[in-house]
């Protein structure tokens, strides 16, 4: 029985009791009733909890359906705030897996949770900034855009299984549809290479190229495609249980939709975070470094959504056009509170794994030049008491001089071009002033 398959260990009435409780929940939800489908689930939970404090593991396929119709059915009453309390309860912690050590049904299983996971992130990130809360939505969105990115190299390890498979088959008689997937997994060929250099340094060939489009087989675009709008992955939709338990096959992930669909995350995660980076700007002072990755997720973001979607697609055309509304040179418009001499001209931004690493200097000036070097407070303040000394000595060299305390020699012309060379320009001077305070005066 099903409910016996759940979760070995619990008694079979608390089975029938949540999957009894669940199913009414969806009940309501498709009839709207969202108080009396929050009742349900509420129940739900209370198992759920029942099961954790008893040292029973839940079935995660009905936590994960629990906690995310909570937040679907919150949203829909007007409690944004418990909504994102609970779609924060679905996340889990970031994953950074060794893709070598992980067999391929462990992988398949990290691709099909990527996936929620990635979407959860990036409508956790719409609410927070429908909250104005920007910082949590950046943190959020930059989940998100580790997620994506992580979902594309496991789709590339995942072909390697599946090619190794097809390869070392004891075998040599493959039927058709053997050959099929087989070339299906070829076609991915160009697109994965594509994305994983994209993904290591953000290069991507000539959007304009008709022969690299042919290339990557997207001359001709499945139809969903040109309807596939932001609203698909950002709007709440119920969550089914049948859908989280349905296992994935390996060749469904070297598909055109697979692909389009983990491009169209990765896309999103940029350009959400381009924006969000750049609420800030506007609301508080951001480092510089975040500040120039904000422009160079926006670029990245337009440059794949023009690669991979039609200009004619609602999601391309979304992308597009708030990257144009929101592009560096307009943006600069902006008035800010930063001096004059620290405006410079647009320069190519550093590629992100750069610019973790590269350490800004700023070149110290010539002697007597008069570009003023930069400084943090701290060595102002010592640079200012400096200042007061050399001040006070020079008064003091002063009043000498005034008293005739002091002889000025002469130094021979002669001398002074053969010791020219070696000078620094305070040293180039044909007087050689001489300190006879305590001798006698002449």
């Amino acid at each position: 029985m099903e409910n016996q398959e759940l979760i070995d260990g619990k008694s079979p009435a608390d089975h029938d009791n949540l999957i009894a409780h669940e199913k009414s929940a969806r009940l309501f939800i498709e009839a709207e009733n969202f108080f009396s489908a929050l009742n349900e689930l509420a129940k739900c939970e209370e198992i759920i909890h029942e099961f954790s404090t008893q040292g029973i593991t839940p079935d995660p396929e009905y936590a994960m359906a629990t906690l995310y119709n909570m937040a679907y059915c919150y949203f829909k009453v007007g409690c944004v705030d418990k909504a994102i309390s609970y779609l924060e309860a679905c996340l889990c912690p970031r994953e950074h897996p060794v893709w070598n050590r992980l067999s391929e049904e462990e992988i398949m299983g990290y691709i099909k949770k990527s996936k929620y996971m990635c979407q959860i992130n990036l409508q956790a990130a719409a609410l927070y900034c429908q909250m104005g809360n920007h910082e949590d939505s950046l943190n959020k969105n930059q989940d998100a855009v580790f997620i994506a990115n992580s979902l594309v190299e496991a789709t590339a390890k995942v072909y390697k299984f599946h090619i190794c498979a097809y390869q070392y088959k004891k075998s040599k008689e493959y039927s058709e549809k053997q050959i099929a997937l087989y070339s299906l997994a070829q076609r991915s060929i160009p697109t994965l290479k594509i994305l994983l250099e994209f993904i290591k340094n953000g290069k991507l060939p000539d959007c304009d190229s008709p022969s690299i489009k042919t290339l990557l087989g997207i001359k001709n675009v499945p139809d969903w495609v040109n309807n596939f709008t932001v609203g698909n992955i950002l709007d709440l939709k119920p969550m089914n249980v049948d859908n989280l338990k349905r296992r994935g096959k390996l060749h469904n992930e070297f598909s055109k939709d697979a692909l389009f669909s983990k491009i169209s995350f990765v896309c999103l995660s940029l350009y959400n975070t381009a924006i969000e980076i750049r609420h800030l700007r506007m609301n508080t002072s951001v480092s510089s470094d975040l500040n120039a990755c904000a422009d160079l997720f926006m670029q990245r973001a337009y440059k794949l959504s023009s690669l991979f979607f039609p200009t004619n697609s609602a999601f391309g055309n979304y992308i597009n056009n708030g990257s144009l509304r929101r592009s560096p040179t307009k943006l600069r418009s902006i008035p800010e509170e930063t001096d004059e001499s620290q405006k410079s001209s647009p320069v190519k931004l550093p590629l992100i794994r750069e610019l973790s690493k590269k350490k800004l200097s700023i070149p110290k000036p010539m002697r007597g030049s008069k570009t003023e070097r930069i400084l943090p407070p701290s060595e102002k303040n010592n640079n200012l008491l400096a200042n007061v000394a050399l001040q006070r000595q020079l008064s003091e060299l002063f009043e000498k001089l005034e008293t005739g305390k002091i002889k000025v020699k002469k130094v021979r012309q002669k001398s002074l071009e053969n010791r020219q060379r070696n000078l620094t320009p305070y040293d180039r001077s044909p007087l050689k002033i001489t300190d006879t305070s305590n001798s006698s005066v002449a």
